[in-house]
């Protein structure tokens, strides 16, 4: 039952995308709650189906061409609620190119969206094409800065006791996603269920940490000076060792805007190597993981 709703809440995610890209060919009716709230950080907030599809019809009125892909998606629910968070990289073009992306987190009731949050985390190109949103600030912060639309201690998936009633390499594949939605939206708390007490990472420009505290505690310094990090990723190879209590994964690194090839194939600007470890309570850590540069396509 559960797995049927999430498959569910999924698929209206799905042609959320397509509304937004201005391509659904079914029904706004069948998958947005005619009291939805959608709130973003570019365009404001808007609620109620009726405006948020007039709302979503001005994004790209004027572009030729709109392309939105999903990463890290994360799955959970609770009895007929049910939450999904991702990151999103775009493309827009009218004669010239605009890339951006950000992250997004869905509300939903059985299969119907109730609520939508967006954060556009960064943009490059042409940025005139965009030149009625607000637009991500490339500085620290300062006095008087909007406020941002997702803040992971009050809205991660991993805040509250949400269930999850994946497959174990979804699981293993979410221990990474879980360690890069806490590295670019700065939860340092969030990396604490991350890394196993004596975990190793090599990372750069960080180098080789050894011990969980070490490496949060770069990590955060890593992460402070740099408003508009994000780590797309999608897993290559998992292998889950017979006792199910240690994992080895690939996680490919997607670079926005050259995540294929002139073939239209997907490709990777690096690549991670990930062992883990399953504890007491069959949450997957992160034991080790290395950062190896280089272009690579899966298999």
């Amino acid at each position: 039952m559960m797995k049927t709703q999430i498959a569910h809440a999924l698929h209206s995610v799905e042609q959320f995308i397509q509304l937004w890209k201005g391509q659904s060919m079914i029904q706004p009716e069948q998958f947005i709650s005619e009291s939805v709230t959608f709130s973003s950080s570019y365009r404001g907030v808007v609620t109620s189906r009726e405006n948020l599809i007039s709302f979503l019809k001005q994004d790209f009125i004027s572009h030729d061409h709109v392309d939105i892909q999903l990463s890290n998606v994360v799955k959970k629910s609770s009895g007929s609620t049910s939450k999904i968070s991702g990151y999103f990289y775009a493309q827009a073009s009218k004669n010239q190119e605009v890339y951006f992306g950000g992250m997004l987190i869905f509300t939903l009731k059985n299969e119907y969206i109730q609520d939508i949050k967006i954060q556009l985390n960064w943009v490059d190109g042409n940025k005139e094409l965009l030149s009625h949103w607000i637009l991500p600030l490339d500085s620290l912060w300062k006095p008087n800065d909007p406020m941002t639309t997702i803040s992971s201690e009050f809205n991660s998936l991993w805040q509250k006791d949400w269930m999850s009633n994946e497959d174990a390499e979804t699981q293993i594949a979410e221990s990474w996603y879980r360690y890069a939605w806490a590295l670019d939206l700065a939860d340092t708390s969030l990396h604490i269920e991350n890394f196993t007490e004596n975990a190793t990472t090599d990372l750069p420009p960080m180098g080789i940490q050894k011990g969980k505290r070490n490496i949060i505690s770069t990590l955060k310094a890593f992460r402070m000076p740099w408003p508009s990090i994000q780590h797309y990723g999608e897993p290559l190879h998992i292998e889950i060792d017979p006792s199910h209590k240690s994992a080895y994964m690939i996680i490919g690194r997607i670079i926005p805007n050259q995540s294929t090839d002139k073939d239209g194939q997907k490709i990777y600007a690096a690549h991670y190597q990930i062992e883990l470890q399953c504890d007491d309570d069959t949450l997957w850590k992160i034991h080790d993981m290395k950062y190896i540069s280089g272009w690579v396509r899966q298999g």
